[in-house]
């Protein structure tokens, strides 16, 4: 029997999701693109002391240390996004228990964070494993990929997206990977080591951990949105459903074999990955990847792996295209869900959803978290009229993978 919890009992605890998992970051090159590293990598949980990129207002009335979140949707729908919903039924996808549930003893799992490195054919890889409070090694739960972006650490992703504190309420594993590389990025082609990686990281996760593999999830921000992106195109007969933030794509020669639902957030000022298409001057200006001091946008045209295909596609162009992957309505119906944002959904056959956040004036950024906003100066603003960590899981209840 699948493990019930609490459905809103995450979204009180947004504030403490994003200032949790502060870690480190890694050094790079001084240029002009630092000040941009440190902002999306070093900064979770900390604030300016001359009160300069202080977080945007809350609406009248919110808790000043929460941010304020939106109904996921009516209850009787079946999804919790606020959309479309998901399956007909998705309590009714029965949970596919891993070989790791026929593993219970004494060296079942504990509760908390484990640093995990595997051989991958001659190459060390590692990944961040976070398991929950009240994880038993017997009940099958569910398992989220939370993928960092261009030098980000898993740590740092950790306390950018708050999963893996949501997780503990919401009982899933989080796992964060880590990328290669100095600074670390993800190679985003759908037949990359990267994606090896991931997949023998799966192989690993479901051997050692009890987990229902009708329910693995992606989700990651900036570069760890394009390979979570990679991820759905590349392994959809393993991940559910995909929740990129602030960098949906859709990926050279991808081919589903199935639908894969997609919700995904992108603000209209983003200054690195433009919502209208094009390189940002934040995304030109990182480190490049080459270690040779010079800046990202330099390095793009001679290495199509960190970006497959154009930039220059707009974000709604992007989730079109994912909408014909899986068979829904070429047009999208528009709504507003607040003041700042509209939610973007075509419609699709059931249990294929395809849904974007427009954030207006939005950044580089996480809707709903303190890490973003106490940076707003340089990533853009991060509204907190939605919580993304929150919208996600409700988005992945309601997509399980069909059985």
């Amino acid at each position: 029997m699948q493990q019930k919890f609490a459905p809103d009992a995450g979204r009180a605890m947004s504030a403490a999701r994003a200032r949790t998992g502060l870690g480190r970051w890694r050094s790079v090159p001084v240029g002009a693109g630092l000040g941009l590293v440190l902002v999306l990598l070093a900064g979770v949980g900390c604030t300016r002391s001359d009160g300069e990129g202080a977080a945007p207002a809350r609406p009248a009335g919110a808790n000043a240390n929460e941010p304020t979140p939106i109904d996921g949707g009516n209850d009787d729908d079946a999804g919790g996004a606020g959309g479309q919903g998901g399956a007909a039924d998705p309590a009714s996808v029965a949970a596919d228990p891993s070989a790791g549930c026929a593993g219970v003893g004494p060296d079942i799992a504990r509760p908390g964070d484990e640093q995990v490195v595997l051989d991958v054919d001659g190459t060390e890889r590692s990944y961040l494993r976070h398991v929950p409070p009240g994880y038993d090694g017997s009940t099958p739960v569910p398992l989220v990929l939370d993928i960092p972006g261009y030098a980000i650490e898993a740590e740092l992703e950790s306390g950018i997206s708050g999963m893996a504190a949501a997780g503990d309420t919401d009982g899933y594993v989080t796992v964060t990977p880590e990328a290669l590389g100095d600074p670390p990025h993800w190679n985003t082609r759908v037949d990359s080591p990267d994606v090896a990686f991931v997949d023998r990281a799966l192989d690993d996760l479901e051997g050692d951990l009890c987990l229902d593999r009708n329910r693995v999830f992606a989700t990651g921000f900036s570069g760890g949105a394009f390979m979570s992106s990679t991820l759905g195109c590349s392994l959809d007969d393993r991940i559910a459903a995909i929740a990129p933030v602030a960098g949906l794509r859709d990926m050279p020669d991808c081919d589903t074999e199935r639908p894969v639902p997609v919700l995904a957030f992108h603000g209209t000022e983003d200054t690195f990955l433009p919502y209208e298409g094009g390189m940002g001057p934040g995304l030109a200006a990182l480190p490049s990847p080459d270690g040779s001091g010079g800046q990202l946008g330099d390095a793009l045209g001679a290495d199509d792996s960190l970006v497959p295909g154009s930039l220059d596609d707009p974000v709604a162009d992007i989730a079109g295209a994912w909408a014909d992957r899986n068979g829904c309505e070429p047009e999208p119906d528009e709504g507003p869900v607040a003041d700042d944002v509209t939610l973007v959904e075509f419609t699709c056959p059931a249990g294929a959803e395809v849904e974007l956040y427009r954030v207006r004036g939005g950044g580089h950024t996480w809707p709903g978290s303190d890490g973003s906003a106490n940076f707003d100066y340089v990533a853009g603003a991060t509204t907190f009229s939605v919580d993304a960590t929150a919208l996600i899981w409700d988005f992945f209840t309601a997509h399980p993978r069909p059985g």
